[in-house]
């Protein structure tokens, strides 16, 4: 009983050459798995940045075209006002040339539009 303990016991003590490759595929595979979850966490961490950025650069981009818009509509409405009080006073020198264009101008459009 004494050998087969002594024999148990040196079974656990000296690996073979196969339990030292598992060892080695082992330890290989951890480190394989460790290196991706590494690269995985890195490319995660710089694309929240890179999309952080964009975002933050697109709510610029936004703030300048806004500012820009209403810049252009403060000029455009001024100079549209100044254009429809000189169509006005047209309208009312010539009233029966203005029907006739407006009526023209209507023609044209619903030939455009039927096409």
């Amino acid at each position: 009983m004494a050998q087969a303990n002594e024999a148990r016991n040196k079974g656990t003590m000296d690996k073979g050459p196969m339990d030292k490759a598992s060892d080695m595929a082992q330890n290989v595979a951890q480190n394989a798995g460790r290196t991706v979850n590494d690269t995985f966490e890195s490319v995660k961490n710089r694309t929240q940045d890179a999309l952080g950025q964009a975002a933050e650069r697109a709510g610029q981009a936004g703030d300048r075209v806004q500012a820009w818009a209403n810049q252009t509509f403060e000029g455009a409405s001024d100079s549209m006002k100044g254009f429809g009080k000189e169509v006005t006073d047209v309208v009312r020198k010539y009233p029966l040339p203005a029907l006739v264009v407006g009526f023209g101008i209507g023609l044209l459009c619903g030939r455009i539009m039927k096409m």
